[in-house]
């Protein structure tokens, strides 16, 4: 709209329930056009404020996982949870103009092989691995985002010196432990062996190895690997 000093400004758009109350409060009638206008933009804003939780709760989720993950569209870097921009930040992985690269010049080619790859694919992982210049080497896979998303990839690196412990109530309530095989259960999870999580306990290694049975038991498994897998990929995900 232009005012009467010549100056062009823009009329602020409303919510649809603004327009309706600026209507109610002219003559209150409206046209069915225009009814069927607003009505139109209600839906819309609902789907839109819908839409904006959605993002914001998967953006929650992704930030309290240990994993680093990275969103790669065509365009660029559309997304990096918190454990993603800390291997940024330490010069790790690279946003170069919107194109995610590994810094470490010998893990270079595998890892731009593995997520070409996932780009041309709609399923599969792509496993690669990362060199830093100090701590143990960093597993990583590249995934297709498939229908959703053609051509984008998601790259998950698992860091093993990230920090991550879960409270031994965590685990008791988890998998129904009590508050000793619980904390036996965080020594297994920390890869632990019975002596060693005798120690830390300051019990008998023989009581060590009587939690881990009836940890197994109540976890379903009569395998102590499947159950470290468990715990691991459980509760542990998030710190």
């Amino acid at each position: 709209m232009e005012q009467s000093s010549g100056v062009h400004t823009r009329a602020r758009t409303g919510r649809a329930s603004e327009w309706r109350d600026a209507i109610a409060e002219a003559d209150g009638s409206v046209t069915p056009m225009v009814d069927s206008l607003l009505s139109a933009y209600e839906a819309l804003e609902l789907r839109s404020r819908f839409f904006a939780e959605q993002v914001l709760a998967a953006r929650a989720v992704l930030d309290r996982l240990t994993l680093s993950v990275h969103v790669v569209s065509r365009t660029g870097v559309v997304f990096a949870n918190s454990a993603g921009r800390r291997l940024e930040r330490d010069g790790v992985l690279i946003d170069s103009d919107g194109r995610l690269e590994c810094a470490a010049y010998e893990a270079k080619e595998q890892f731009a092989e593995a997520y070409a790859a996932a780009e041309r694919a709609l399923d599969g992982c792509h496993p690669f691995v990362l060199v830093r210049d100090s701590g143990p080497r960093l597993l990583g896979l590249a995934v297709s985002a498939g229908r959703s998303l053609p051509g984008a990839v998601i790259v998950v690196v698992r860091d093993p010196e990230a920090e991550e412990s879960v409270d031994a109530e965590v685990f008791a309530q988890h998998f129904g432990l009590t508050p000793a095989e619980a904390r036996v259960a965080v020594c297994l999870a920390a890869g632990e062996t019975a002596r060693q999580a005798a120690d830390s306990l300051g019990i008998g290694v023989e009581t060590v190895r009587t939690h881990v049975k009836s940890i197994l038991r109540k976890m379903g498994t009569n395998r102590q690997v499947d159950a470290v897998r468990m715990l691991v990929t459980g509760p542990l995900l998030v710190s």
